[in-house]
């Protein structure tokens, strides 16, 4: 509000100091006359006949064309007391050729007449020095005007005599309030023009577009001032000049719409048709008076008029509705419309002005759109800056996110190598039990067939020993039958010693397969505890494993947090972070699957091993028994050899041979249920070796499970090295797009 008032203080300001010194009012009885003769400037000529005109006039009507030339004469009266005063002219605009004769003698020009190149000055304000030496102070003068026109309508203002020096500071003034303006607002609109081209080539944004097409006709309006010094027919000018006037209310109700974000299609379609008609019918007039008839009356009402209301509409809406900036638009386009309408009013109320004002009104008009677009365009800058600013911050935040996740991809990568490390660790154990399974169960085979073999031997020698005690017992009755089978009785002691040998050795290859077999069990039992041990540290691998999927679990919890942070951006890290998080739970779940595989092969090592521990101490217990036997036999043997070398003796032996027979036979028969019960130790020992047999096939196809166990944690290991390239291959992406 404060700038409104200091513009109006300036302009009330301007009008002020228009005020003169002194001034010979010259405004009533003006006499004229149309035609052209150069006796109309003599003082002599008799004017008394001429029509009578009082000035201002806003409807001095003119011949046109047909009479291009009107001659006006004043006389007026000067004091002598003036005298020695430099004395001027003041006419204000006058229409539109004009010579100025006092006295008869020409004192100024204004324009330009035939024979030259007609051109006029209708807007400019003009002052003239009276000469002294052509001036009568203290009598009457004579002032005749020349005005060549193809006008039928003119105007004249002020006319009066003051000093020449007020006359020219009022020239000035005016010229700068009724020409500088308006060169003010094509200079104004230009630069508009260029500034609002530039930010369409910039932003592509149609509003710019209108707006700069639209300045641009306003600077063909107020284009005719400039031009109107040059010898260009005046009614051209006047065409080209009103063409801008039409064509730029067509471009600024395209850019009111457009800034304002209206869509009203149909009246864009007819301010398309009745501003195209008026620059036709512009063009289409044939001569000034029909110009200055349809382009006064009927354009003015059908399209300039509802035009500039329309606008005002438009913005008096966009004000009510509270559009950004719509206050300033329509204060602008406030002050256009009211300075039009006055300067119209008052030449229709024959309201003379010292100067047009409608200049004025487009000049706020020009700068609130100029102001408005520029807090726009600074608005959207600002938006631009403040939307950078953000990008920037995000972009920080991202790279942050980009570098812990880089991180965490590293330490993925470390993960993964790890586990790939341990899980060919763990799978180079698993082959090695298999391999060791393997040979023991081959082992267990031929001890199993050793075994079998040495129950057969067994078998025999309790065969043979049944035979013997039959023998014994054959001997024992004929024994006691009597010395009739002594030679039979020597016999079956050869033959008995023969079976005796052959016993021993027998007892002799069955001690030595029991003595292997013992070494084979130990050999057994210690890699039955190898193989627990190795059990143990694929308990500790498996716990190694356990803990890499822990740690991988926690690195994937901690990225999907840096993913949260990251938002929009995060959303693809948090899917693979998610992707890990559940490659760790299967991880953790498949070496919980094999931590209770491989606790049941521990376990039922144990047992084998407890089974072993007492097939070690039946077998000591076995060979302490055939010891004994053996020594029995060697024994028996001797005594047998004794008996054969004694056989002179049998007689007087006989008795004590009866004795050993039946202590023999008692020996033989507990050494019998010794061999039986080593048989059934045997048999159960075949039975705890074809169970352990079964338990080694139940291992080995527990331990191809482990090892199809390891193939999958292999599987995953090389899934999480994708994932891990994939996550490496999402911060490269990341850093080089940031």
């Amino acid at each position: 509000m404060r700038r409104v008032w200091v513009v109006v203080l300036f302009f009330l300001n301007f009008s002020l100091m228009a005020a003169f010194s002194f001034e010979i009012p010259l405004l009533e009885n003006w006499r004229y006359t149309y035609g052209d003769n150069v006796v109309y400037s003599h003082e002599e000529y008799d004017d008394n006949e001429w029509m009578v005109v009082q000035f201002p006039t806003t409807t001095f009507r003119f011949e046109g064309i047909s009479v291009p030339y009107t001659w006006l004469r004043k006389r007026f009266f000067v004091p002598e007391r003036l005298k020695g005063n430099r004395l001027g002219l003041y006419t204000g605009r006058i229409h539109d050729a004009v010579e100025i004769y006092l006295n008869g003698v020409l004192i100024g020009v204004s324009g330009s007449q035939p024979p030259q190149r007609y051109f006029g000055t209708p807007h400019a304000p003009r002052g003239f020095l009276l000469p002294e030496e052509v001036l009568r102070y203290g009598g009457t003068n004579l002032l005749a005007i020349r005005v060549y026109t193809h006008k039928t309508q003119g105007a004249f203002g002020e006319i009066l005599v003051a000093p020449y020096q007020e006359v020219l500071e009022r020239v000035h003034r005016e010229s700068f309030l009724g020409l500088g303006i308006p060169q003010v607002v094509t200079i104004v609109s230009l630069f508009m023009v260029l500034y609002f081209l530039f930010l369409f080539w910039k932003n592509r944004e149609k509003t710019y577009l209108f707006l700069a097409i639209g300045a641009f006709f306003i600077g063909i309006y107020y284009m005719d001032i400039y031009v109107e010094y040059l010898p260009i027919d005046y009614l051209l000018k006047q065409k080209i000049a009103f063409s801008g006037l039409y064509l730029c209310f067509i471009f600024f109700i395209l850019f009111f719409h457009s800034f304002y974000g209206f869509q009203r299609k149909w009246q864009e379609m007819l301010a398309f048709i009745f501003g195209g008609g008026s620059v036709i019918a512009n063009f289409l007039m044939p001569d000034f008076p029909m110009w200055e008839m349809i382009m006064g009356s009927v354009v003015q009402l059908v399209w300039v008029l509802p035009a500039v209301l329309y606008i005002l509409w438009v913005n008096l809406s966009a004000v009510f509705q509270k559009k950004t900036y719509a206050f300033l638009m329509f204060v602008g386009a406030f002050f256009a419309i009211f300075f039009s309408l006055r300067d119209s009013f008052g030449f229709i109320l024959r309201m003379w002005a010292r100067y047009w004002t409608s200049s004025w009104g487009m000049l706020l008009f020009s700068v609130s759109m100029f102001i408005s677009m520029a807090l726009r365009a600074a608005d959207i800058q600002k938006e631009s800056m403040e939307k950078e600013e953000k990008l920037r911050k995000q972009k920080g935040e991202l790279q942050e996110v980009l570098e812990k996740t880089e991180q965490v991809v590293v330490e993925l990568g470390e993960t993964s190598q790890e586990l790939d490390r341990e899980i060919s660790s763990a799978r180079m154990a698993m082959e090695y039990v298999i391999d060791l399974s393997r040979e023991m169960r081959g082992e267990f085979q031929r001890e199993a067939e050793k075994l079998r073999e040495s129950a057969r031997a067994t078998a025999l020698v309790a065969g043979g020993m049944g035979n013997v005690m039959q023998r014994l017992e054959r001997e024992n009755q004929l024994i006691q039958r009597g010395m009739k089978s002594f030679d039979e009785l020597v016999r079956s002691i050869g033959e008995m010693v023969g079976e005796l040998r052959q016993l021993k050795d027998v007892m002799g290859g069955l001690k030595e397969g029991v003595l292997s077999l013992g070494e084979q069990t130990k050999a057994s039992q210690g890699a039955l505890e190898e193989l627990s041990g190795r059990a143990e540290n694929v308990f500790v691998l498996l716990g190694n494993i356990q803990k890499i999927a822990d740690d991988t679990n926690t690195l994937a919890i901690n990225a999907a947090i840096q993913s949260a942070h990251a938002g929009e951006y995060g959303k693809s890290f948090a899917i693979v972070g998610q992707e890990v998080r559940n490659l760790a739970l299967s991880v953790a779940r498949l070496a919980e699957t094999v931590t209770s595989e491989v606790q049941e092969m521990n376990n039922e090592l144990s047992g084998v091993q407890a089974h072993f521990g007492r097939l070690e101490q039946e077998f000591g217990r076995t060979l302490k028994e055939l010891e004994r036997v053996e020594g029995l036999l060697g024994v028996f043997q001797e005594r047998l050899e004794k008996q054969r070398e004694g056989s002179q003796n049998v007689v007087m032996t006989i008795q004590e041979l009866d004795k050993v027979v039946g202590g023999l036979l008692m020996d033989l028969g507990k050494q019998k249920e010794d061999v039986q019960e080593f048989v059934r130790t045997l048999e159960k020992t075949e039975k705890l070796l074809e169970a352990f047999m079964s338990k080694l096939d139940s291992q080995r196809e527990k331990e191809e499970k482990v090892l199809q166990v390891m193939e999958s944690l292999s599987g995953l290991s090389q899934k999480h090295k994708e994932i891990v390239a994939s996550l490496t291959d999402v911060v490269i992406g990341k850093e080089g797009r940031g």
